[in-house]
Parts: structure tokens; C-alpha cells; sequence
């Protein structure tokens, strides 16, 4: 049992290894009928400990189906990627970091637009790894006037150690 809260509603998980015999989870909690908000912790296997939820996403936006990434290798930088509703049924991907458990501080990225011509585009199926380096995010996008030319997309980043994230690679 992740968490235990009488009267939320828990979904979406999303798991990925943290360190050896540890793990990164995320999910979505329900607060209102039109939001939710993303939670964070870790598991470690042979103790069987499960670290204290953490509210990583919170406020009066719908963030939902987070997705979780691996971390680097030097310096524990995990990624979360997640949807944001937003204008008239479109949703955004947008991404938080941490680093070795620590929120980064900095507000969401929302992805959308990264290439500064698709700020009115929907995406969505979405997921997010790291080759210990770099991260990479993939999701579908479709064109808010059509809808029916609906196209994948990666875009990767690499941390920087002022505890930013670099746009490797926006909108391939």
C-alpha cells in the first residue's frame, strides 16, 4: 500500500528504478471533480520502507497521468512527466524534476510550444526515460483544427547542474 488516504482517489502509477533494490513511484490524486494532483515516493525492496509522500504537483490545475523516469548517474535527477489540462478540452505535457528526492523549486515545463508554432495542439500518450545521461520524452500530438493528423514526437534533455534542464532536442 503507496498511501493510504481516507477519502482520496489514487490512480494512474507509474513506476521506475531509483537506485539498486529501489524504486521511483507517481500517481494521481483526485482533490475535486475537475483536479487532481500528482504524488511522489520511493520504495526500497529488502527493508520493504516506503518514503513519505510527497505533493509534487498541486493548485487549481487538472494534472493527471504522470509518468516516471530513472535517474542519472551522477546526480539522481529523476524526471516527471505528466498531462495539464488546459484551454477548451486541449491537454499539454509538461515536466517537474527532482534531484536525488528534492523538488528542483522551478514551475512546471509545459512542452507544448517548444518549437514556438504548436501552442494550440492536444498531446497526449505520453512516457519519459533516462540512459542515465539525458532524458527522453515521447507523446502524440494532433492539430487543435483538424484532429485527424496525429503525429509522435521525442524531445530529450539533459540536466544541467545549476539544477535546470537543457532542450536538447525540442520537437523532433
Amino acid at each position: 500500500l503507496i498511501d493510504n488516504t481516507v477519502g482520496a482517489y489514487d490512480a494512474q502509477p507509474s513506476v521506475a528504478p531509483y537506485a539498486q533494490d529501489a524504486w521511483s513511484i507517481v500517481w494521481e490524486r483526485q482533490q475535486t471533480a475537475s483536479e487532481r494532483d500528482i504524488y511522489y515516493s520511493t520504495f526500497h525492496a529488502p527493508s520493504g520502507s516506503l518514503g513519505v509522500p510527497l505533493a509534487l504537483v498541486t493548485g487549481s490545475t487538472d494534472d493527471f497521468e504522470p509518468r516516471v523516469s530513472s535517474r542519472t548517474w551522477w546526480d539522481g535527477t529523476c524526471v516527471v512527466a505528466f498531462q495539464r489540462a488546459g484551454f477548451f478540452f486541449q491537454t499539454d505535457i509538461a515536466i517537474v524534476w527532482l534531484n536525488n528526492q528534492v523538488p528542483s523549486g522551478f514551475p512546471p515545463v509545459i512542452v507544448n510550444g517548444l518549437d514556438g508554432s504548436n501552442i494550440f495542439e492536444f498531446q497526449y500518450d505520453h512516457d519519459v526515460t533516462c540512459d542515465g545521461r539525458s532524458f527522453t520524452l515521447t507523446y502524440c500530438e494532433t492539430d487543435m483544427a483538424t484532429f485527424n493528423n496525429v503525429d509522435v514526437y521525442l524531445t530529450n534533455f539533459v540536466p544541467l547542474q545549476t539544477g535546470g534542464l537543457w532542450i536538447q532536442e525540442g520537437h523532433v
